[in-house]
């Protein structure tokens, strides 16, 4: 099993947010490296958890000027 990589993950500070310490156990039933987050962000409530996630593939839009990539659905770093 391998574990993401997130040392080049930009903090969300920046924009008040902060990355949910408790990590998901699987997004939408697929499964979740261990080490991806979920996003919180101030005035953003999102619609999922990432286990009961229906976003599809493509269901994700990039915050902090293109530097991170998150599901629409649920908030899951996708970078």
């Amino acid at each position: 099993m391998s574990t993401y990589d997130r040392s080049s993950i930009p903090d969300l500070s920046e924009i008040g947010g902060y990355w949910d310490p408790n990590p998901p156990g699987h997004h939408g039933g697929a499964y979740v490296a261990p080490g991806r987050l979920v996003a919180r962000i101030p005035g953003r409530q999102w619609p999922h958890t990432p286990e009961q996630c229906t976003a599809g593939a493509t269901d994700s839009e990039w915050v902090l000027d293109g530097r991170v990539l998150l599901c629409t659905g649920c908030g899951i770093d996708g970078t």
